[in-house]
């Protein structure tokens, strides 16, 4: 397995031949089941973006600063404040938590990468979604018309995707 999953795994998945459905076909939904698992559905947090950055407004001089990030990062890549390189350090195995030096108020500005891999079980629940959104986007499934024309249908996520998920979401104990 690997992150985000790719088109085979979900084709496997699926149980159907490349035959059947093809890469193209299935990209747009693994697409959309890693943004999902990433940014949340509004009720339950998500795991986090893969790579990412983050802003934050300081408005007056700060002789040391600690920022923690929202999200589990591999690396941080570069740390501006005002669009200037800033020194910093980084700890990425306990807290998450960016020092930076003295710094004139401005706009702070952190670029970092999510680790490579994520457990077994967030790929599992990944690929068992992008295979849920194109079962259900298939003429003849719920949401669609009788005439196999796609009408507008409701979205849900299986519940087994977010207990899948349940102990590497934001806030959660494990992925803290």
């Amino acid at each position: 397995m690997s992150w985000p999953p790719t088109t085979a795994e979900v084709r496997a998945d699926l149980r159907r031949s490349s035959t059947q459905v093809t890469d193209a076909d299935l990209q747009p939904f693994v697409d959309a089941a890693v943004q999902l698992l990433e940014d949340g559905d509004g009720t339950h947090g998500g795991i986090g973006p893969h790579r990412a950055q983050i802003s934050v407004s300081v408005r007056r001089l700060a002789r040391r600063a600690n920022l923690v990030l929202p999200w589990r990062a591999a690396a941080v890549s570069r740390v501006t404040v005002n669009d200037a390189e800033a020194e910093f350090t980084f700890d990425p195995d306990e807290s998450q938590r960016i020092v930076l030096g003295p710094f004139e108020p401005g706009r702070v500005r952190v670029e970092w990468t999510a680790p490579d891999k994520v457990p077994a079980y967030v790929e599992r629940a990944t690929i068992a979604l992008a295979a849920h959104l194109w079962l259900q986007a298939r003429p003849g499934a719920g949401g669609t018309g009788g005439d196999g024309a796609t009408s507008p249908m409701g979205f849900a996520v299986p519940n087994r995707v977010w207990q899948l998920v349940a102990g590497y979401m934001l806030g959660s104990e494990e992925s803290a």
